[in-house]
C-alpha cells in the first residue's frame, strides 16, 4: 500500500518521536509530528476529522534547528 510505502522510506513515521500540535481555530483537525532522532527529520501530519471535505490551520513545527530539517 502507499501509507507502507510511506512508512517504510521514512522510520520517523513508524518509530519516531511523537509530539501533538496545536491547532488553533480548527476543533476538527488532529496534528502531529514524528521525529526520528537519527533521520533529524520532522514530519507533520494533520488528519480532517469533521464532515466536510476541507479545513485549514496554522500549524506551528517543533522550534527550529539547524540541524533538523522539515519534509
Amino acid at each position: 500500500s502507499r501509507l507502507a510505502a510511506l512508512r517504510a522510506a521514512n522510520p520517523a513515521l513508524a518509530h519516531g518521536a511523537m509530539h501533538v500540535r496545536q491547532a488553533p481555530g480548527a476543533d476538527t483537525l488532529f496534528a502531529f509530528s514524528r521525529t526520528e532522532r537519527a533521520e533529524r527529520v520532522e514530519h507533520l501530519v494533520v488528519m480532517n476529522n469533521g464532515r466536510s471535505g476541507s479545513a485549514s490551520a496554522a500549524v506551528q513545527p517543533r522550534r527550529r534547528s539547524s540541524a533538523m530539517r522539515w519534509a
